[in-house]
């Protein structure tokens, strides 16, 4: 679904409603705790959010850098695992000292951080197309 998507509205709109997405849902989620088919519909976007960004990530690293494909590729799957690792360490200190509530609307800050890094990033790249 995800590649599908990023082949008619772009791997950069992709990214960015799928992080929009993903926050969203992850921040409802404690709200909706008590019934089970609020949750079912937010997991469900979620799961959604999560599995359309990745080959549009993956699509959009590719035609950054085609002459580096195989190594670009392979270091975003490294630092994916390494992401996850780290995300779950987080998690852990997060449930250990919040209540574990806390956890969805920390997972939702750190998708809006990913949203606006990856904003900054695109702005970035405007700037230096228009400079250079």
């Amino acid at each position: 679904m995800g590649g599908y998507v990023a082949d008619h509205i772009g791997s950069g709109r992709t990214i960015v409603v799928s992080l929009f997405t993903l926050a969203i849902a992850l921040s409802l989620l404690p709200t909706t705790s008590a019934f089970l088919l609020g949750t079912l519909v937010l997991l469900f976007f979620w799961g959604v959010a999560v599995w359309t960004a990745w080959p549009a990530l993956q699509n959009r690293l590719h035609n950054r850098s085609p002459h580096l494909a195989s190594q670009v590729l392979a270091l975003n799957g490294s630092i994916d695992i390494l992401g996850g690792a780290g995300g779950a360490g987080v998690g852990g200190l997060i449930v250990s000292t919040f209540p574990v509530q806390i956890l969805a609307w920390s997972g939702g800050a750190f998708a809006l951080v990913a949203l606006l890094s990856f904003l900054l990033s695109t702005w970035c790249d405007q700037v230096r197309k228009k400079v250079f």
